[in-house]
């Protein structure tokens, strides 16, 4: 064999070789783990965002992540951007219009200091010029209504839906009301990808009701308008429908008028606090195992062949005819 024949048939190694190195990689690439987060996904159920099961002072960040919700603050005059949990059933102390036994709600924070480095705010409380909170969806939802508490200055504040575009799909109204009123608004929009609470005021919200579009059937206003009761010791709760309410006196324990069933907001007892950890709990509707999934991605599951893989072996295959095409053109040639 010449010295031409073993340079042609080195450099039909060298290309054997960088072949097979191609086909490696690529299955490689192929088995390896890629996390599967579909950009759109199906409504997975309703849930209601209540803040339950989170202790007293617990910072919301990534709470409902795993139910598609993102939420993002904007607080006003330079106070953190964060809200907190408050548990509306503890005793009062420096704050005691937020004292309405409603379970757990979310409030502006003040401030954020954690001198014991437990992951809890120490002392939560709310700043008195409010901010905006926004609640991003992954899919598609409808929501129903909202629960605030102690809104008694600002008759502008209000709760707003947009669309995926962008476009305001509902705005109404939080009435002004007394010291530590619970006021449940209706908002009955469709096609909801973004939520805003946006109030210039003390108090605090929870209770924002979540549904898929096709099983949603918002909170009807019940007829004569009549205003549900609200726990011992807080003002009487009007049910209103396009922010148009008018405040009533704070009932007594005789004259409090059973909540309709369609209207009714949870005043259970909150559940014992634990640690921020505690997620699942927070939701009511499915389970944190239930999650959905939030942005893009290459399917991880094997019901999805990889496109590129048939193409590198088809490649590799005509790669190798040639080199055996090559080798043995060589060898007539010798």
């Amino acid at each position: 064999m010449n010295g031409r024949s073993i340079r042609d048939l080195s450099r039909l190694g060298w290309l054997i070789g960088g072949m097979a190195a191609l086909m490696m990689l690529g299955l490689v690439l192929k088995l390896s783990p890629m996390e599967s987060r579909p950009a759109s996904a199906a409504c997975q159920g309703n849930f209601t965002i209540n803040f339950g099961g989170l202790a007293h002072g617990a910072v919301i960040h990534d709470q409902y992540a795993a139910q598609g919700v993102q939420v993002s603050i904007q607080a006003n005059e330079g106070f953190p951007d964060a809200i907190i949990v408050f548990d509306t059933n503890r005793p009062p102390t420096h704050d005691p219009d937020l004292a309405v036994n409603i379970g757990n709600i979310a409030i502006l924070a003040k401030n954020l200091t954690d001198s014991n480095n437990d992951g809890l705010v120490d002392d939560p409380d709310e700043n008195n010029f409010g901010g905006k909170v926004t609640f991003t969806f992954d899919q598609d939802v409808s929501i129903g209504s909202f629960v605030f508490v102690d809104h008694d200055h600002q008759p502008a504040d209000f709760g707003a839906a947009y669309d995926a575009n962008g476009s305001l799909i509902s705005k109404v109204l939080i009435p002004v009301a007394a010291n530590g009123s619970v006021q449940t608004v209706n908002v009955g929009a469709n096609g909801v990808r973004r939520f805003e609470l946006v109030y210039r005021d003390s108090g605090g919200f929870t209770g924002i009701e979540v549904m898929c579009p096709s099983a949603a059937t918002p909170t009807g206003t019940p007829a004569g308008g009549g205003a549900t009761a609200t726990p011992a010791g807080a003002t009487a709760t009007p049910v209103v429908g396009g922010g148009q309410s008018t405040p009533t006196p704070r009932p007594t324990a005789a004259a409090a008028t059973p909540t309709p069933a369609a209207q009714a907001v949870s005043a259970a007892s909150t559940p014992a606090a634990t640690a921020p950890s505690a997620v699942a709990a927070a939701v009511s509707g499915p389970s944190a195992a239930q999650g959905l999934p939030v942005t893009g991605g290459r399917p991880s599951g094997g019901d999805a062949a990889w496109p590129g893989l048939p193409l590198m072996l088809a490649g590799m295959l005509v790669a190798l005819m040639g080199g055996v095409v090559l080798m043995h053109y060589q060898r007539a040639r010798g």
